[in-house]
Order: structure tokens, then C-alpha cells, then sequence
């Protein structure tokens, strides 16, 4: 099956309008509001204010101190201008339906070398006896609160954080998934698998060492089968889970597949180590679903992946997302993956309860450059390992509250 998915990576196609589910996920985290600001927020939403209404909505649920927990629904609205295959399809109750159906724009009717799941596959079974079923209530587990972790943490190479010197001098370190597993078998590497090449870098004196899922759909099709069941570099303080991307022109089949998978990897993964969910959406509802699991897992962080987000109106969406999720799940830690510009981290900021993951500091550092207190990027020392340690300062400054 991981073969079928090594299909060459897409940009995403925005189909539907991100205003109209940022406008979505405002109004409905109304209700956890104070009643005051959840009426302004509401005026500001009606009146086409987006930007406005979701920096109040920001600043409302990180002051919040008794939040009352936001009602989520398990079935999905009924989209009632959907495609009239939708009426005859098992997913309905979970999906809502879409307007277009399920078929896919760019479909060459090969389906041997297609990596995208919709209703005309003719091995749809396979990939359906692969995940079991596209409900989640199965796949719930126990999730402890993983360690406190600061603000920001670097992704690094295991030979920078062991070599460079810098170990100790920041509380805690990333290292991405990638590096991990084998880019041709999916199956991890034995030295990350033992933990023999975790002990290296805490031999070097890193204390709180993160495993980061980020990673491009091909690579993660590729580790699939070995993720499913938990198989991983082994060691690790906390995990953040690798999450299957969800693109606008997808079928919906495929967006119910890549949030099934997630959170399946995620469960396996939990039965290990502790382990951060991260959570992709298309609508609002999709993000209902996910939170309910996460809720009944006792989940006290969430991961949100940004690496690959364009756009300002696709920000303003997860800015939304977050404080949906945090009005959701109060005291919830978001552990946010890619933002690394200054406007992104004080939006951040003002929402708090933030780690965010970014391997900037070190792809400047090997460049030797540094980030300047305005986080643009000049040159920096001869030593990498300074350049590493500036930036990572600069990054972190910007989401003190």
C-alpha cells in the first residue's frame, strides 16, 4: 500500500473559502466566551470583521480562567446541496457530504499508481482493511500530560545537537521524523529504534529531546505500515505525531482516510511514549470529531502543523482553529509545528499556551547567519553553534507574552 501512495507531492488547491470556516470557528467558540465579548465578537463576525473578531476571540480564551467547555457533536451536519451519490454512502454520517461527490479532479483512472482514496477505487477494500474502519471511537487510549516544554524548541540534526556544543544550553531540542526512518523502506533506522542514538545527544547534555512527525505525505506513506504499529526511534520525551496532510481538492474519502490514519498512528505510538496528537481539518466539524477523541483520551496537548500553511487567510483559519481548540479543551498546550516569522509568533503570543517547533535556527546556522531582534535573517559568526544559539534567543523572545 505504501507504494500506491508514492504519487509526486501537490500543491494545495483551495476549493472552498477559508474566510467562511475561520467565520465558522468564531461564532461557534461564542459560547465558552464571557457573555459581553462573546456579543462583540459576534457583531465583529456579522459585520465581515475577521480579522478583528478572531484576535478579540484570541485574547478572550487566554484570559479565560474558568472556561466552560465548548458542546462538540459527533454526527456531522448534512450538507443539503450535496452530490446524490453522497445519499447511498456508509461515510455520510461522518463526512456531511459535499457538493461535488467524491470524485477527484485529477483522476487518470489508474488507480495501481494513485495515491488519493475515493469511492472508484478498485482496491478500496485493501485500503479499507488497512485502517479497520474511518470512525475514531476505537482507537481511543490514555494520554498523559507530556513535560513542560519552553516556548520554542529547535529542530535540529542528532550531529549538530551532539557535536556543536549546544546541548545543554537550551531546555529542550527537536529532532524531525525524517531523520529517523528510512526514506526507502519506511522501517525506522536500529540505532534511533534502540535509543543508542538518542543516548548520544543526551550524553552531550540535552535534557528534553522531542521526536517531530512532520514530514511530506510520500515519506510518511512510505512508514506507514511501521508507524500503525508504533514502531518509531524509541526514548524520546514526547512525540509529536505525524499527521496525514488534508488537501481542499481532495475527495472527502480521502480526508476521513488521513484523519483516521493520524490519529491510528498516534495511538500506536502512544502505547510507547507520550505522545502529542497533531490534528488537520477541512471543516469545522472534522475538528469536532478529533477533539472529541482527544477529550476522551484525557489529552492535554495538541499538535497543529503549519510547516507548509500559505497564505494569510489560511493563517487567519488556524489562528481561529487554535482558539476553537483551546475553548474546546481548556488548558490545553498547543504544540505548533513551522511558524517563524514575527507576525506569527506574536499572534501566538497573544493566545499563549504555545510550543512552537521550527528547524529556522538551523538551516540559517549551517549558512552561518542568525536572525536580528526583527527575525530577519544577516550574518552572523564563524561559529555555528553561536549562530544557532542567537537565533533561537531572537525566536524565543518574540512569544513572551
Amino acid at each position: 500500500m505504501a507504494e500506491q501512495e508514492l504519487e509526486p507531492g501537490r500543491v494545495a488547491t483551495p476549493r472552498h473559502d477559508p474566510s467562511s470556516v475561520t467565520l465558522d470557528l468564531v461564532r461557534a467558540l461564542c459560547p465558552a466566551l464571557p457573555l459581553p465579548v462573546a456579543e462583540v465578537v459576534r457583531a465583529m463576525a456579522d459585520e465581515g470583521a475577521v480579522v478583528a473578531a478572531v484576535t478579540t476571540a484570541e485574547s478572550a480564551v487566554a484570559a479565560l480562567r474558568h472556561a466552560r467547555p465548548l458542546g462538540l457533536s459527533a454526527a456531522a451536519p448534512i450538507l443539503a446541496g450535496r452530490a446524490g451519490e453522497c445519499d447511498g454512502c456508509p461515510e455520510l454520517p461522518i463526512c456531511g457530504g459535499d457538493e461535488e461527490g467524491c470524485a477527484w479532479a485529477w483522476c487518470s483512472r489508474r488507480c495501481d499508481s494513485c495515491g488519493i482514496r475515493c469511492p472508484r477505487r478498485a482496491d478500496l477494500a485493501t485500503w479499507r482493511a488497512a485502517t479497520g474502519s474511518l470512525a475514531l471511537d476505537d482507537l481511543v487510549v490514555r494520554l498523559p500530560e507530556p513535560p513542560a516544554m519552553p516556548s520554542l524548541v529547535p529542530i535540529v540534526d542528532l550531529e549538530e545537537v551532539r557535536d556543536w556544543g549546544v546541548a545543554r544550553h537550551w531546555p529542550a531540542w527537536g529532532i524531525s521524523i525524517s531523520e529517523v526512518h528510512s526514506h526507502r523502506t519506511g522501517a525506522p533506522w536500529r540505532p534511533w529504534e534502540s535509543g543508542a542514538a538518542l543516548a548520544q545527544a543526551r550524553a552531550a547534555g540535552a535534557s528534553t529531546l522531542a521526536l517531530v512527525g512532520v514530514a511530506n505525505d510520500q515519506r510518511l506513506a512510505v512508514a506507514w505500515r511501521h508507524l500503525a504499529r508504533g514502531r518509531t526511534g524509541a526514548g524520546f520525551d514526547v512525540v509529536v505525531a505525524p499527521a496525514w496532510s488534508v488537501y481542499d481538492d481532495d475527495p472527502r474519502l480521502e480526508h476521513l482516510f488521513a484523519f483516521r490514519q493520524s490519529l491510528q498512528v498516534a495511538a500506536a505510538l502512544a502505547a510507547q511514549q507520550l505522545v502529542v496528537p497533531t490534528l488537520h481539518w477541512h471543516r469545522r466539524h472534522d475538528l469536532d470529531r478529533q477533539l472529541l477523541w482527544a477529550r476522551r483520551c484525557g489529552a492535554r496537548a495538541i499538535g497543529i502543523d503549519c510547516s507548509t500553511l500559505p497564505g494569510r487567510r489560511r493563517w487567519l483559519e488556524v489562528r481561529a482553529a487554535m482558539a476553537y481548540i483551546r475553548a474546546a479543551m481548556p488548558g490545553v498546550r498547543l504544540h505548533v509545528q513551522g511558524p517563524a516569522t514575527a507576525d506569527r509568533l506574536r499572534d501566538l503570543a497573544r493566545l499563549g499556551g504555545v510550543t512552537v517547533y521550527t528547524n529556522r535556527p538551523a538551516a540559517l546556522a549551517r549558512a552561518r547567519r542568525v536572525l536580528d531582534a526583527d527575525l530577519r535573517d544577516r550574518p552572523g559568526p564563524d561559529d555555528t553553534a553561536e549562530c544557532l544559539l542567537i537565533s533561537v534567543e531572537q525566536l524565543a523572545r518574540h512569544l513572551e507574552v
